[in-house]
């Protein structure tokens, strides 16, 4: 599927109030008549003159700037080229380096993105039902370091190789230690843990997501669900009152594969394990004795999406020996997703509109927690003191209210 590719501009015609309260913050609303006044404008240096405006109803002020991607951001950054960059292995530093801007800059523009791809998910899954069977299963990485392990969840559709969702679930640590390593597992544990049945619930989040996903279907066109032997997953889906019913009446089959079968295209689990060497090979972050990992969940996260959108709206599904692969089919028209003519306007002013939460339509858990920053990260520990500094940890504050609405 081929996509435009816009950069940022300023709108002449504001959506909608940007206050959440005010009935004009409804797009529909807003449409009706007209909700606003002009109000001069004022100098920049990027943008040149920024258009004011002023809601007839609560009086909230807002600019042409408002609604866009680069809202409350003095740079002109191509959000394309960052996006490209962060799903072709290249790290925060080296991103930074090359456009020569900070990595706060970096990070911020990174969520800007995410949020955008969660926007076209919305738009995609509205009242979208699975049309495959679909493999689910757990990708292990780490944050920080080593001693804090994390698993992302993915369902990935099992023909069109389409990942429908993703969450994740900072684990502690497990398998072989040293004496060393053990005592410094205690400091941090002393610090910071996780609690026992935390990956079930993460499953239960992600399993509550796919119900809402299947639609009407019957016995006699039941729904295939493809993991691993993981204790985990049945668990999880039992405490699941929906998932559970579709179990019970034939609805819904849960089929296990040994995680030791043979990786081929035959495999039922094909599709994520597809997905894991996409994320080793891709991600700086997941990268086989990286240097170059994540510091903290809630970017992690956010990086997380933008490698799913991109493997799922942008890249072909399968790619031939021709040198023009814009007009090849992406995982997503073969899921039969961009049927829907608001995924093609969505992905097109991907760079150019501003998304707010309180208009997403599904607002489905696993877009909800990486859409506001909800994530909580492990902290840092000195493990010579003992002690957890108090300057230096990950950001788990609140983020900035125009970043987050």
């Amino acid at each position: 599927m081929d996509t435009f590719r816009f950069t940022t501009s300023l709108v002449l015609v504001p959506p909608f109030c940007p206050n959440a309260s005010c009935p004009n913050h409804d797009p529909q609303e807003a449409k009706i008549h007209r909700w606003y006044t002009q109000k001069g404008y004022f100098p920049t240096h990027i943008r040149g003159k920024v258009t004011r405006f002023r809601c007839k109803t609560c009086g909230k002020y807002c600019s042409s700037q408002t609604f866009c991607t680069s809202y409350c951001s003095h740079s002109t950054l191509d959000y394309f080229d960052i996006e490209t960059r962060t799903t072709a292995g290249c790290g925060s530093r080296e991103i930074c380096r090359n456009l020569k801007i900070t990595n706060r800059v970096l990070m911020n523009s990174q969520q800007r993105i995410a949020r955008a791809y969660l926007h076209v998910y919305d738009r995609a899954l509205d009242g979208f039902s699975i049309p495959e069977d679909a493999a689910f299963d757990g990708f292990e990485s780490f944050v920080a370091s080593q001693y804090t392990p994390v698993n992302y969840h993915i369902l990935v559709g099992s023909e069109s190789q389409f990942p429908y969702l993703m969450n994740l679930q900072a684990m502690n640590r497990k398998g072989r230690m040293t004496t060393v390593q053990k005592a410094n597992l205690k400091i941090l544990h002393a610090h910071w843990s996780v609690p026992k049945g935390s990956l079930t619930h993460s499953c239960m989040s992600a399993f509550r997501d796919t119900v809402s996903l299947l639609g009407d279907r019957s016995p006699e066109n039941p729904w295939i669900l493809y993991t691993d032997e993981k204790t985990e997953y049945p668990a999880a889906m039992k405490r699941v009152k929906a998932l559970a019913n579709l179990l019970k009446t034939g609805v819904v089959i849960h089929k296990t594969v040994n995680s030791r079968e043979p990786r081929t295209f035959v495999n039922p689990l094909f599709p994520v394990n597809y997905l894991d060497r996409e994320f080793r090979k891709n991600m700086a972050g997941h990268v086989r004795e990286t240097v170059r990992f994540d510091r903290e969940l809630n970017m992690a996260a956010a990086r997380m999406v933008i490698a799913i959108g991109n493997h799922g709206f942008r890249k072909p599904y399968r790619i031939g020996d021709r040198k023009d692969i814009s007009t090849y089919p992406s995982h997503a028209d073969v899921a039969g997703i961009t049927k829907n003519p608001e995924v093609i306007l969505a992905l097109q002013r991907m760079y150019v509109d501003r998304h707010v939460w309180s208009h997403q339509k599904t607002k489905k858990e696993w877009m909800q927690k990486v859409w506001l920053a909800q994530y909580e990260s492990p902290v840092h520990v000195n493990f010579k003191t003992g002690k957890k500094p108090e300057k230096g940890q990950p950001g788990n504050q609140p983020l900035a209210g125009h970043l987050v609405a």
